[in-house]
């Protein structure tokens, strides 16, 4: 499960990546150890056993801000920087729909109590309600004056509470969509809200309007490799010289998005999240490249100047 990215987009790349990168005590290291890359030199350091991380899910091109799971929790809702909300099969990790309609991006997802519905909270100033099974869109509700940082159903799904970074709490009637009450007080921007309960048609609506924002999530990258392959060739020189015609430089380097090492433009390396670059930490010599990571750490490698695929 962890490697599943891995064996999807790079099934040919298995054993490069996916036993590079397993624990050191793993099962799957211990058995396929002797299918590990000789032109790898300088291999990364790895733990001695899994970490509690089970599965990564890539797909938002930019930093993930919400993620909300579906009552039956079935399903993962994920709202992003690049304006989408993205809906994930829980079990497989898979991307099911990606619902696109805000201009700006989404701070804020929730489920409704029957999972049919999925409300989003954007920095446009409003709230979308969308269809979970279809993916359409089914109305967006506009008042707030600022951000809308925080979305929330009401236990029956009949209302929906946003917070909002005008200083006011909304409650609006999630069947069509008409405002009910503003909630007004906040001195600060409301960065959090939730139904206390809901009895009697009493709205009691939970609100947070703390200075501090924690921000779920991890910052995510658009897979994107280059699909050139070259033809065998009979020397180095010759490949040189077909690959810069294509403009592809000779060697090791690393692609755009960081989430993979590259042989003369091709990916030979899959890179797993937490040993990616942090934005442009990565400096290269000949065929050793070293990456300053997201997590802190410092990953150096050095493979062969052979190639390790024609």
């Amino acid at each position: 499960m962890y490697n599943r990215l891995n064996i999807e987009q790079a099934l040919l790349q298995i054993y490069v990546s996916a036993l590079l990168f397993a624990p050191i005590n793993s099962v799957v290291c211990g058995l396929f150890s002797v299918e590990e890359p000789s032109w790898v030199l300088t291999k990364p350091a790895v733990e001695q056993s899994w970490n509690l991380c089970f599965q990564t899910l890539e797909g938002h091109s930019s930093s993930v801000l919400s993620v909300a799971f579906s009552p039956d929790g079935s399903r993962i809702a994920s709202g992003s920087y690049d304006r989408t909300v993205k809906i994930w099969d829980a079990k497989s990790g898979k991307e099911i729909r990606t619902l696109e309609g805000h201009s700006s991006w989404v701070n804020s997802v929730a489920f409704s109590p029957d999972g049919s519905r999925i409300a989003s909270g954007s920095h446009d100033r409003t709230v979308k309600i969308w269809d979970a099974k279809s993916g359409k869109e089914i109305r967006t509700l506009e008042g707030h004056s600022g951000s809308v940082r925080s979305v929330a159903f009401s236990p029956d799904g009949s209302r929906i509470a946003s917070g909002s970074h005008d200083r006011t709490v909304k409650i609006w009637d999630a069947k069509s969509g008409k405002e009910i009450l503003t909630l007004e007080g906040h001195s600060r921007a409301v960065f959090r809200s939730h139904f206390k309960n809901l009895s009697d048609s009493e709205l009691r609506p939970q609100t947070n309007a703390g200075g501090t924002y924690l921000n779920i999530g991890s910052f995510t990258n658009n897979h994107s490799v280059s699909n050139y392959i070259g033809e065998r060739t009979s020397s180095i020189l010759e490949l040189d010289q077909r690959l810069a015609s294509n403009g592809i430089k000779l060697g090791w380097d690393l692609s755009g998005d960081g989430s993979w090492i590259t042989w003369c433009g091709r990916g030979a390396i899959w890179l797993p999240p937490n040993f990616r670059p942090e934005e442009s930490d990565v400096s290269r010599d000949g065929s050793a490249i070293a990456i300053g990571c997201q997590t802190g750490r410092i990953v150096v490698m050095r493979m062969s100047l052979n190639m390790p695929f024609s």
